[in-house]
């Protein structure tokens, strides 16, 4: 965890993440960059845990970790396709002719 970003996570403060899904000291962050042929999407995974009285984060997880991390990226991915959907909907009522 860098004293610059004391959140932990790994894209910069200015891009915020657009969904967050926790499993007690586990969690994935979802983020959203807009792009030429519109919104991709990126994925990013933690584990918080203590070292004396610091909370600190890692990108190493545990044997007990695998599965969960697994199931998150599992429910990370589903949401993604849920969001690229509502995206695709939206550029396309954005590209229909206003009636007059």
């Amino acid at each position: 965890m860098s004293s610059e970003n004391p959140e932990g996570n790994e894209k910069p403060k200015g891009n915020k993440p657009v969904h967050e899904i926790p499993d007690g000291l586990l969690k994935v962050t979802i983020w959203k960059n807009e792009g030429e042929y519109g919104p991709r999407y990126s994925v990013t995974c933690r584990r918080r845990y203590k070292d004396g009285e610091e909370w600190k984060d890692t990108h190493s997880y545990g044997e007990d970790d695998v599965l969960r991390v697994s199931n998150l990226f599992d429910l990370a991915y589903a949401w993604i396709l849920q969001q690229k959907q509502a995206d695709a909907q939206a550029r396309k009522k954005e590209a229909e002719p206003v009636a007059a």
